[in-house]
């Protein structure tokens, strides 16, 4: 948090290097009574430990000692703690503590959560094309055009699309370009005709049902 701490904390990894197999961290360890606890108080939430040497600090003895502080109503503030030993060397810092008194048409109560440091995010983030873009035929194009007098017309993938020129057989190519790279995007279209041979067996089934009505009655 202080200047200071890293002076210490660079002393304690050179001991580190020579006491144990160095792997570059500090193992903190209470060997001792704590001769002071430090609180540190912020009025906005903090996105470094040593925003809070900007904030209140106050200095509380292990003995008899006591912390009081005012506050207002429906408004967050961020607390944080470390010891001192006999030696002058610091803990490190406590979990960051939110506290809120809530005061809501005189009912009072606190709220207390521990939250984490602020931390940028770098991740890229990623848009999906499909909520963006679209593309999609005119309806025009595949619209009954004439009458069909049976799924089985042979003339059945012509009697579609009133608009001309038609779009079907034809190659499109749409290009989309980025607005702060300049990089582009090719995608090429062709649209093709196919009939529905749902219908053709539905009706091929009901000319079979038809024959086979009329010959049991011809037997009859």
């Amino acid at each position: 948090m202080t200047q200071q701490d890293t002076v210490q904390y660079d002393s304690l990894l050179q001991n580190e290097k020579i006491k144990y197999p160095y792997d570059g961290k500090i193992t903190f360890s209470g060997d001792e009574p704590s001769a002071l606890f430090g609180v540190y108080k912020l009025e906005e939430k903090p996105k470094l430990y040593s925003d809070f040497l900007k904030g209140k600090i106050s200095l509380i003895s292990p003995v008899g000692g006591g912390f009081e502080d005012i506050i207002q109503p429906n408004k967050k503030y961020y607390y944080t703690f470390r010891s001192v030993d006999n030696h002058a060397m610091a803990s490190n810092p406590s979990a960051i503590y939110e506290i809120e008194i809530v005061e809501n048409s005189g009912a009072i109560y606190p709220i207390i959560k521990i939250v984490e440091l602020y931390q940028e995010d770098n991740r890229t983030k990623n848009i999906s094309i499909k909520d963006k873009f679209k593309i999609d035929i005119n309806k025009e194009h595949i619209l009954q055009k004439d009458a069909m007098n049976s799924a089985l017309d042979v003339q059945f993938l012509n009697k579609f699309g009133s608009l001309q020129p038609s779009v079907f057989g034809k190659n499109f190519k749409i290009r989309i370009t980025s607005k702060s790279t300049k990089k582009k995007i090719d995608i090429n279209l062709t649209f093709t005709k196919q009939a529905d041979l749902s219908l053709v067996k539905e009706q091929i089934s009901s000319i079979k049902k038809k024959i086979q009505s009329a010959s049991k009655k011809t037997k009859v």
